[in-house]
């Protein structure tokens, strides 16, 4: 007979063997974890571009963030070909059943998104909306040259137009949308006459020292800042998964804390590649393109854009006054490039670009002075000098975009 104690060993070791096992904590699956730290960096990049930058994106408002550019590649919309009179059609008067078009050296923009305020009725621009006024864009001529005609622009006025067509090409919210038909010029015709009351154009004017990026140099570096970031973010999953296998105790916050210094070096990154490009951007204005330093001081550039800031009145509105906060920013910036060059400048190497510059400019007047008393005598002779077409045109301002001065204007948003 087996004793109790037996009995009783027997009867726990059975229970062992037929309770059921503990449940097993199951690890989360690595789509889970890798869908809560892409949620963490995207968290934290908006809030460090909205605490740097006033802005959710870091500054950027290209094409890129919008919806319609995405819609564009997927159903890209037939190219539209308008006639003079079509064309007078979409001058902002009836939006609501003829959009406001711009036309300029015969490609026609959409420029209804953003576009009505200065180009719209009673608009700085509105002289230009419905019709083709290339020229006007160069001489200032607002009241005499609202015309395509370009022949008998210098080789700097073709360099503008070609400022002007990249800048509505590469626009955030313009959109090319196709062409206009315009009527033969007969080459016997007169060219348009110069005009007494044409307006300054910057475009044509001395190098500013609170003239912004060339359209193609900023657009290059916001890409370049959109391209880094979205790298970051992608990596940043990758960057976090291995400390999860290897060190399983590592907590929410010392997460965080760690996304937001990587994300802060990211940030850091894009601003000194910002900088990088201001200054590169005007030394080669400076050195290659031969433009003269700002005079009086780049001082004055700073002390206009404190000006603005007081101009902008509470009651304009917080757009008002951030635009000007960013003007503010934008001339500063400015002014401490203007100190980098002009330190650059008193080295060596750079008393020897700035000997290269004098001379290259030297040289340089001298050929247009010389082409000068080439065309006056061919006019005396009967010859005058003119551009046949617009397609002679769109060559020479090809050939002579490295000689181009400071670009147009941006007109205001």
């Amino acid at each position: 007979m087996a004793s109790p104690t037996r009995s009783a060993s027997a009867a726990v070791s059975s229970r062992r063997k037929t309770a059921p096992p503990a449940a097993k904590q199951r690890k989360p699956s690595a789509f889970a974890q890798l869908a809560k730290w892409i949620l963490l960096a995207l968290v934290t990049n908006v809030a460090l571009s909205r605490a740097l930058t006033q802005s959710w994106t870091w500054g950027y408002d290209g094409k890129w963030i919008k919806p319609r550019t995405y819609r564009e590649l997927v159903r890209p919309s037939a190219p539209v070909v308008l006639s003079e009179a079509q064309l007078a059609l979409h001058d902002g008067t009836r939006p609501d059943r003829y959009p406001l078009y711009l036309a300029f050296d015969g490609d026609v923009y959409d420029i209804s998104d953003g576009g009505m305020r200065n180009y719209g009725p009673g608009g700085a621009y509105y002289q230009f909306a419905g019709k083709d006024a290339a020229r006007a864009f160069v001489t200032g001529c607002f009241k005499t040259h609202l015309t395509h005609d370009l022949r008998g622009l210098t080789q700097d006025q073709l360099a503008i137009v070609s400022n002007w067509k990249n800048f509505y090409r590469n626009h955030a919210k313009y959109r090319h949308i196709g062409t206009v038909v315009h009527p033969p010029i007969d080459p016997s015709s007169p060219i348009p006459p110069p005009c007494n009351d044409a307006k300054a154009q910057p475009g044509s004017g001395k190098y500013s020292s609170t003239t912004r990026l060339d359209p193609k140099v900023a657009s290059l570096a916001q890409e370049a800042a959109v391209a880094v970031v979205l790298c970051a973010l992608f990596l940043l999953p990758v960057y976090f998964l291995v400390p999860y296998y290897v060190q399983p105790f590592v907590g929410s916050v010392a997460a965080l804390v760690t996304s937001l210094l990587y994300v802060t070096a990211f940030a850091l990154v894009l601003v000194g590649a910002l900088v990088v490009a201001l200054v590169g951007e005007k030394a080669y204005r400076r050195f290659w393109l031969g433009q003269v330093p700002p005079s009086p001081s780049t001082d004055a550039g700073t002390a206009q854009a404190n000006r603005r800031v007081g101009d902008a009145a509470p009651d304009e509105g917080p757009d008002a006054l951030r635009r000007a906060r960013r003007f503010t920013r934008e001339a500063r910036m400015d002014a401490v490039a203007e100190r980098v060059i002009e330190s650059f400048e008193q080295t060596s190497i750079g008393r020897e670009l700035v000997r290269r510059r004098n001379k290259r400019n030297a040289a340089s007047s001298s050929s247009r002075r010389h082409l000068g008393q080439e065309r006056g005598r061919d006019q005396v002779g009967g010859e005058a000098y003119e551009l046949s077409d617009i397609g002679t045109s769109r060559s020479v301002s090809a050939r002579t975009t490295a000689r181009r001065r400071t670009p147009p204007p941006l007109p205001a948003r």
